[in-house]
């Protein structure tokens, strides 16, 4: 399991925009009980794949949803 501040850090991303893409794509996280967000394997690759899309492909946010089919 991987920390939020690890996969900002890793893709050059503000928590804040980390955060709004799991909650845009539907990226499953786990959550500590203090409420820490936690990503597993799928959940990193996930983040990965939209960050490809946004930042390297340069994909709208319409463009990348459609392109992994979630509308």
């Amino acid at each position: 399991m991987i920390r939020i501040g690890d996969i900002a850090r890793r893709y050059d991303e503000p928590e804040h925009v980390i955060r709004y893409w799991c909650d845009e794509f539907g990226v499953p996280t786990k959550r500590s009980e203090g409420g820490n967000r936690y990503f597993d394997r799928d959940a990193e690759v996930a983040i990965s794949e939209v960050y490809r899309l946004l930042r390297r492909e340069l994909y709208t946010m319409a463009g990348a949803k459609k392109k992994l089919g979630i509308e």
